[in-house]
């Protein structure tokens, strides 16, 4: 289970102050390949008026993840008590949490030459905020990059969309820049994160073995409670015209219901994942060299298109994935996802309500 402490003391040394999970009505925690930086939040129940004197914005917490050897710095970005909570016996109080990287805003200026994966890695380094990084060598072309009045992340957040790995066939996948909950950052293309770690997703009355299913001695396997099919209005060029998306979000299935929903196979089109790329640019711009908006154009298209469908999952218990990996979903043939099977994990959310704790994923399809 997740444990949180507080880090609010300013003499050195002291030990944060851990909060019990039995005050901790509520907590999320979000990580995401799209996003440089973790998020949470926090309903806390504050009987005795231990913890509310201590948050104010920037005060350090401390979530310690199941099977991680550090603890995961956050810190407050907002919070409020709510109205009408205070009382004789305490408070209650909602936070805002997001990774510590957030506050780190130091101004740099200076010229930085190599391809994008290589200058994000020796800028990460020399910063020192990350004990922990995980970098992929890149295929885009090494160059003169300027970094004038920006932190780290606003540059690594510029620069990430004109790197890319291109695999043996000449096909490009793009970059993406993000945090984890293990503190560790990470760049890497989406080609291979898609191979860390496979896991198998199934219904908690769905029969592997009865359906013929042989899994893979190292697959892990798990449970699903519930799921969503979403299809999302996209204004990718790549989007075959005859192929009229609908805002649509279907329930597949929830609990032990095992009464079929028709409509769901229609909202999951893995023709959406396209490996063709127009070669014409939309836009030019004089201070961006062809690579690099051949690099952006290809990126933006290739994310709006894996974007525009895709599933939503929720585990019981807190389930560690892997950001970014792909799982196989299995469902009893009456809810076969025909094609659809692989998806690539792009959001994972750790969710207690109450005594309730699941997690949440969110997957679009992986392309052939």
């Amino acid at each position: 289970m997740i444990s949180v402490f507080i880090n609010a003391s300013e003499n050195e040394g002291e030990a944060p102050l851990p909060i019990n999970a039995q005050y901790i009505e509520k907590y999320v925690f979000t990580e995401s390949i799209f996003s440089l930086y973790t998020k949470g939040f926090l309903y806390i129940k504050d009987p005795f008026c231990a913890f509310s004197p201590l948050i104010k914005i920037g005060t350090e917490f401390l979530i310690s993840f199941p099977n991680e050897a550090t603890s995961h710095s956050m810190r407050v970005s907002s919070f409020r008590k709510l109205p009408g909570s205070q009382s004789l016996t305490g408070c209650s109080i909602e936070v805002n949490l997001i990774n510590s990287w957030f506050f780190e805003k130091k101004v740099y200026s200076t010229a930085c030459k190599g391809n994008v994966s290589s200058i994000i890695q020796t800028e990460i380094s020399k910063e020192g905020f990350f004990k922990k990084y995980q970098i992929e060598k890149g295929s885009d072309t090494p160059r003169a990059r300027y970094l004038l009045g920006k932190s780290l992340p606003e540059y690594i957040n510029s620069i990430v969309k004109y790197g890319f790995k291109k695999a043996d066939d000449g096909t490009r996948s793009p970059f993406v820049a993000f945090t984890e909950f293990g503190s560790s950052f990470v760049v890497s293309s989406l080609k291979t994160l898609s191979q860390k770690n496979p896991c198998i997703l199934c219904v908690p009355w769905g029969n592997i073995v009865e359906a013929g299913i042989e899994v893979p001695a190292d697959f892990e396997s798990y449970n699903i409670v519930r799921m969503l099919a979403y299809s999302l209005v996209s204004g990718g060029s790549s989007i075959p015209s005859n192929d009229t998306l609908k805002v649509s979000r279907n329930l597949l299935i929830e609990s032990d219901n095992k009464e079929s929903n028709e409509n769901f196979s229609s909202s999951l089109n893995r023709s959406f994942v396209s490996k063709e790329y127009p070669q014409s640019l939309r836009y030019s711009s004089w201070y961006n060299v062809p690579e690099d908006e051949i690099s952006e154009y290809m990126r933006e298209e290739e994310i709006t298109l894996r974007k525009s469908s895709g599933i939503e999952c929720v585990c019981p218990d807190e389930v560690i994935f892997d950001l970014g990996s792909t799982v196989n979903v299995i469902l009893p043939q009456t809810f076969a996802l025909g094609n659809c099977n692989k998806f690539q994990v792009y959001e994972i959310s750790y969710v207690k309500e109450q005594d309730n704790i699941t997690t949440s994923l969110k997957m679009f399809p992986v392309g052939d």
